[in-house]
């Protein structure tokens, strides 16, 4: 296997340092457009480093690093979804029973 130069593989380390920080902060901090823009980032920067199976190895254990971060978020983002569904339920509900009760005022 061809080595990566180090130059080159410290510029990715590096952005995957960042990436990391930026989504472990994503997790203490939920905003959905934040976790949006991080998914994209984070998209981008597989695609260029699974194009390189020597640079994909190289940077192996800090790509786990930044699954598990990336993992937490996501539970989270599963979470805040199952809480929002939850609400909208509730409030579909209290919306029909509104308007049963104004049915039947009109019935009156």
């Amino acid at each position: 296997m061809m080595r990566t130069p180090v130059n080159y593989l410290s510029a990715y380390r590096k952005k995957i340092a960042q990436l990391n920080i930026a989504i472990q902060m994503a997790d203490e901090n939920f905003h959905l457009g934040t976790v949006t823009e991080l998914n994209n980032r984070l998209t981008e920067l597989l695609i260029k480093i699974n194009a390189d199976e020597a640079l994909l190895a190289e940077l192996a254990p800090e790509l786990r690093t930044l699954y598990i971060s990336h993992q937490t978020l996501m539970k989270q983002c599963q979470a805040v979804n199952e809480d929002l569904k939850e609400k909208m339920t509730n409030t579909q509900q209290n919306k029909e029973g509104l308007l049963a009760y104004q049915s039947a005022g009109a019935q009156s």
